[in-house]
């Protein structure tokens, strides 16, 4: 969980920060011509700790807060990618983003129907009786209130 949150506060100092401040630098230096391509190495690997298909190939009940995090985060700041990298050179950052958001949540979906259909595979075994049910412990162990 801590490479989550470190990711979340990188991301969000990179982008809003660091490649808003560099774009800035570069239009008064180059009088508006775009550098937008020059910033396109370091957010690789920035996006690729936020791809799902990184971490996130076995769908758990344990994974899901962070994919919900990541998801929140990625959501949060795709106004600011929108707006740091809105020139056409720029286009494929924005389309990654908004593909990785897409996964994410596509992720997010696939993890709650598994767990959904855990949980009905496991209530025909239990019948009734009144007990909290075992995967119950699964979301108790992630939910911060």
């Amino acid at each position: 969980m801590n490479k989550i949150r470190h990711w979340i506060k990188a991301a969000k100092v990179c982008i809003r920060t660091l490649f808003a401040s560099e774009k800035r630098l570069s239009e008064l230096i180059f009088e508006g011509l775009s550098s937008s391509s020059a910033v396109t190495p370091p957010l690789q690997p920035l996006f690729s700790l936020s791809s799902p298909s990184r971490s996130y190939s076995r769908r758990s009940p344990e994974k899901l807060f962070k994919i919900l995090d990541l998801h929140d985060a990625l959501a949060d700041l795709l106004p600011d990618i929108d707006v740091v990298f809105e020139s056409k050179a720029a286009e494929s950052i924005r389309v990654q983003a908004a593909e990785i958001l897409s996964r994410l949540a596509e992720a997010a979906r696939g993890i709650l129907s598994e767990f959904e259909n855990a949980v009905l595979r496991n209530l025909l075994r239990l019948g009734s009786g009144g007990t909290i049910h075992p995967l119950t412990r699964l979301i108790q162990g992630s939910v911060r209130w």
